[in-house]
């Protein structure tokens, strides 16, 4: 990783992005997001369509069941689930559960739940006429409640949701006499499926076909998430690595002594790797949260997120940066779109022989290609472990130096969780990954961005690139050769 000491001065604009998204950058990520999945697979559809839905009335919660009719109601929906070979992409118990896997159908990622509530309650405040004879309390007292994080959702802003997003809602269902009810958009006909499970008054989660989620030669629908100790190992400072939920989830600590870190437990050569995690909150100036791959050696390859701190106010730098035959100097350098301390946010590299592609929630940040016939060179023969780590980096990290790490606010935390790791194991013989065609990463989608892809990392570089060592003419006074071929400059 680098950690010399130039630096990128943050101007008083950073102090806006980090307090609140402007609203055309909110509805910008929402339709392009929403363009990829909107003609989602019908293969769903298709293995229930034997099945009668039951017309949807839209009512608010009320009955709550107690402990022995829940354990029942959730035995039937697993028996469901089993039936027609469908599984649960399963999203958390928060109270946003509805809007989180509402989010994860649409966007491939739960942690756009607020997006989706807000525009769900916009749509409840617009329309009031559709929505108000079923709700048994004062109308803007009930848009109020629905507007809170944490407040369940009900079946009026499933309505709400399904006229919102002009989407059929599927909800395979716990009761007893209904198994399968279908929430139609009023005023349009739909332009796409949206399927959740619902463990009845209890939790929603998003569903999914059983084939369509491990057909080979396929990417999954969603990373599979595992427990940290099935691919990782810590490397130092053990006691500074604490452990919850029977490892599914860990958090690093920092403080004045030391930081601690870890690695994959293997090395792997192309692939998909992610992790989900949440950054150090408050006063983090000087630290650094880094995840990467690398090889070994002095000419080694290596591919960088690393999230720089900042004062309490000011927003994260992510810095990326790709070294090939032990040289980097690639850096490029984002603002991030939401506060990345408040939630777990998905960081993931996308690695094949005609490209790297980073992505944060599934948006394209950057794209490094295989520029080989240019005479650049590109990581395809040197297995990498993957690693995280916490450290002090106070000498470069926040404004080249110039703010300095305070340790009265330590320890400094960052959690993680998602450890997906799916790449070729290479850590005995490399040539057993170097041929292509074979994995669902070479096929030809994951060749090139495709064109809404594209849109949205344009949208990034236009909207929260700060830094771009492609543009930096003080460094580098001629464009070095890759970066001719990049359509995102």
């Amino acid at each position: 990783m680098r950690n010399g000491t130039w630096s990128v001065g943050e101007s008083s604009s950073s102090t806006s992005l980090s307090s609140q998204q402007d609203i055309e950058d909110d509805r910008m990520i929402a339709q392009m997001l929403t363009e990829e999945y909107a003609s989602l697979d019908r293969g769903v559809a298709k293995r229930l369509s034997n099945l009668a839905p039951v017309p949807h009335v839209p009512r608010i919660n009320s009955y709550i069941p107690n402990l022995s009719d829940a354990s029942l109601d959730h035995q039937r929906l697993l028996q469901r689930l089993n039936v027609y070979g469908l599984c649960e992409v399963k999203v958390s118990g928060d109270g946003n559960c509805q809007f989180r896997a509402l989010s994860e159908q649409m966007f491939k990622s739960p942690e756009y739940h607020k997006h989706v509530r807000k525009d769900i309650v916009k749509q409840l405040k617009d329309y009031r006429s559709l929505y108000e004879g079923h709700v048994p309390m004062r109308y803007k007292h009930y848009c109020k409640k629905m507007a809170r994080s944490g407040e369940w959702g009900d079946h009026v802003t499933l309505q709400a949701a399904a006229d919102k997003f002009t989407a059929k809602i599927c909800l395979l269902t716990s009761f007893r006499d209904t198994c399968f009810i279908e929430i139609m958009p009023q005023q349009q006909p739909p332009q796409r499926e949206l399927w959740l499970s619902f463990w009845s008054e209890v939790h929603y989660n998003s569903l999914y076909e059983i084939r369509a989620t491990v057909a080979k030669g396929t990417p999954p629908k969603k990373a599979v998430d595992v427990p940290f100790g099935r691919s990782y190992a810590p490397t130092w400072a053990f006691d500074h690595i604490k452990y919850f939920n029977g490892g599914s989830e860990i958090q690093l600590h920092l403080d004045k002594y030391t930081g601690t870190g870890f690695q994959s437990k293997g090395s792997y050569l192309f692939g998909h790797f992610s992790m989900h995690i949440k950054m150090v909150p408050g006063d983090s100036a000087g630290t650094v949260t880094a995840f990467y791959l690398s090889s070994q050696g002095n000419e080694h390859d290596e591919i960088d997120f690393e999230f720089l701190g900042n004062r309490t106010g000011q927003p994260y730098i992510l810095q990326t940066n790709v070294y090939t035959g032990g040289k980097g100097d690639k850096e490029q350098r984002i603002f991030l779109w939401f506060d990345p301390t408040k939630e777990y946010h998905a960081y993931s590299v996308l690695w094949n022989t005609y490209q790297i592609v980073f992505f944060v929630d599934d948006v394209p940040i950057r794209v490094f290609k295989n520029s080989k016939d240019l005479g650049v060179r590109f990581p395809f023969n040197q297995p990498m472990k993957i690693y995280s780590s916490l450290w002090n980096a106070d000498d470069w990290a926040t404004r080249g130096g110039l703010e300095k790490t305070d340790w009265a606010k330590a320890p400094f935390i960052a959690s993680y969780r998602g450890f997906h790791v799916d790449g070729c194991e290479a850590s005995v013989n490399a040539k057993i990954c170097e041929s292509q065609g074979k994995q669902w990463w070479d096929q030809k989608e994951f060749q090139d961005l495709d064109a809404a892809q594209y849109r949205r990392l344009r949208w990034v570089r236009s909207k929260y690139t700060i830094y771009n060592y492609c543009t930096d003419r003080v460094r580098l006074p001629s464009l070095p050769r890759e970066c001719k071929r990049d359509r995102d400059i």
